[in-house]
């Protein structure tokens, strides 16, 4: 069994999960993700803006028929996408991915950024600059709209993702349900992804050793404080132009 941890609701979280994000080339996403859950991943990451949640939902629906699975033994966390911040969108959103992945619920629904883009079907909207285009709306009032997903059964739990130490608690000082992760941390739920069967089981094959505290400061030496992920850095809700 995958080791879990426990959310500040209650539910358990799966200690790794699969990520999902460029998982494979077209068409290999679906068993990318059955291998996943064969050698023993119970938390599958994905998002709206990955554009594979129905490859995703497929994988885990064909497991379930198989018997491999049950979908209380699944995990499935998914991001609403920042074309959807209006709180008149989040829930339409939400749907949208259940509807693909062919689920009724999630485990974990995310804000994946603090800002919002140009409302409607372009999930990149851009301006004649190739610059996106953002859209006015406050993160504070789109977590509002997410706890109403709660309230109406289409998630267990709600969070953030790329938020730093102000936002989040902008978000806390009016939740009425307190956000469960952050998508950003050290020493908590890693989600790996790749495409390779054997690397996917090495990848879950970690619960058999510790590291020591001198491996892990030498690993933590290897800071670059550098982010992989820039994106619309010029945005006013940008997030990292903070320490924290």
């Amino acid at each position: 069994m995958t080791p879990t941890v426990k959310l500040n609701n209650n539910y358990d979280f799966p200690v790794i999960g699969l990520g999902t994000y460029n998982a494979g080339k077209e068409g290999e996403v679906e068993q990318v993700v059955k291998d996943a859950i064969d050698v023993g991943y119970r938390h599958i990451d994905g998002a709206m803006v990955y554009e594979n949640e129905k490859e995703v939902g497929a994988a885990i629906n064909a497991k379930i028929a198989e018997g491999v699975i049950k979908r209380e033994d699944i995990f499935v966390t998914s991001k609403l996408w920042n074309t959807y911040h209006k709180p008149e969108l989040v829930q339409q959103g939400l749907r949208k991915t259940l509807a693909d992945l062919g689920l009724k619920y999630l485990d974990l629904y995310l804000m994946h950024w603090p800002f919002a883009f140009k409302e409607g079907e372009v999930l990149m909207p851009k301006d004649e600059n190739g610059q996106l285009i953002p859209s006015d709306v406050d993160y504070v009032d789109t977590w509002k709209e997410m706890e109403e997903c709660v309230k109406s059964g289409l998630t267990k739990s709600i969070g953030l993702s790329n938020f730093n130490s102000e936002q989040i608690q902008r978000v806390l000082d009016i939740a009425t349900i307190k956000p469960v992760v952050n998508q950003i941390q050290h020493g908590t739920v890693p989600i790996p992804k790749s495409s390779n069967k054997r690397r996917l089981q090495e990848n879950i094959g970690v619960f058999n050793f510790e590291l020591s505290e001198q491996e892990v400061a030498s690993i933590d030496a290897l800071n670059r404080n550098a982010r992989i992920c820039v994106f619309a850095e010029y945005h006013k809700l940008y997030p990292f132009n903070v320490e924290f």
